[in-house]
């Protein structure tokens, strides 16, 4: 059914964001099924090439081996980056129809994203070079200013170091609130990479309080998933001795385990984000209004008589 669009308070927004992710919890594991099996590859591959037995190369064939895997663990990312982004967009495109009231499945999810997964790709890397364009601006010139300090005082330059790393980090957080919503905005009003970054500053504007707090719960439930599920493996490990073959299967199991927590934890976020997206929304446009006039001024069809 569909939810009551209204402005929330974030105690609402949090008890929403868990309570749909509760009763379509399959719907929401299922989709970010496919980015975990596919991050998992790399991560096991990376268990075995530093075991004890990948040790045992010949020096001169160390070469041979490590380039391929080198080339390999990017083509990799490069894949599972993709696929990932395919994913939250099907999940955030899963999240609207729920929350309007529309059935939604796995495939009908990722059948409805396919044709705006390059837009995705896009924006993804439109987000990465703006977070680190931003962050290296200001560390640069935190460096810059630490140096010319440096003739004054060393001491003085080595707290300045200290603030530019807080500023850098302050930068990426910011960053990161105020394009929170960028997804949403690409799947649901399906427009262009660079007009979903644009979208998501002016809709959190004055709001990106209540944006880093979801996130931030999501980012904490995302940790404490990450160490419940391979806590358990890193310690066996580490008991068994980091260079017995024990450990390797440990290692591989924390990596399998780990994709397991990544696929039960990552939907949190989504959801909270998409969640975000149209309350923010409600509040700045009006959207539960002009969803109403919308339903009040479709065609009704008949009733047989």
């Amino acid at each position: 059914m569909q939810l009551d669009l209204r402005p929330l308070t974030l105690a609402e927004l949090l008890d929403r964001s868990f309570s749909l992710y509760k009763r379509h919890f399959w719907l929401f594991v299922g989709i970010m099924a496919v980015p975990a099996a596919c991050g998992m590859l790399p991560l096991v591959s990376m268990r075995i090439f530093r075991s004890p037995v990948a040790r045992t190369i010949p020096p001169e064939k160390v070469l041979m081996y490590v380039l391929p895997a080198a080339v390999g663990l990017i083509i990799f990312f490069l894949v599972y980056m993709v696929v990932y982004m395919y994913a939250v967009g099907a999940a955030s495109i899963a999240v609207s129809d729920l929350y309007l009231g529309r059935d939604s499945t796995i495939g009908s999810a990722y059948r409805r994203v396919r044709p705006l997964g390059w837009r995705l790709v896009l924006l993804f890397l439109w987000t990465l070079l703006s977070i680190m364009g931003a962050c290296l601006l200001v560390g640069v010139t935190a460096a810059a200013v630490a140096y010319l300090v440096s003739f004054v005082a060393r001491p003085l330059a080595a707290l300045v170091a200290v603030f530019a790393f807080l500023a850098v980090f302050a930068v990426f957080v910011w960053m990161t609130v105020r394009m929170g919503v960028s997804v949403p905005v690409l799947v649901v009003e399906k427009v262009t990479a660079a007009t979903a970054l644009k979208r998501s500053f002016e809709l959190t504007q004055g709001n990106a309080g209540r944006v880093f707090l979801i996130v931030l719960c999501a980012a904490v439930v995302a940790y404490a998933t990450a160490l419940i599920f391979t806590g358990p493996f890193s310690i066996a490990a580490l008991a068994a001795g980091p260079e017995t073959r024990t450990a390797l299967l440990f290692n591989i199991g924390g990596a399998i385990s780990g994709a397991i927590g990544g696929m039960l934890s990552g939907p949190i976020m989504i959801i909270g984000l998409a969640m975000v997206y149209y309350d923010l929304r409600t509040r700045k446009e009006a959207l539960d209004l002009e969803l109403l006039l919308e339903n009040v001024d479709a065609p009704r069809v008949a009733e047989p008589t």
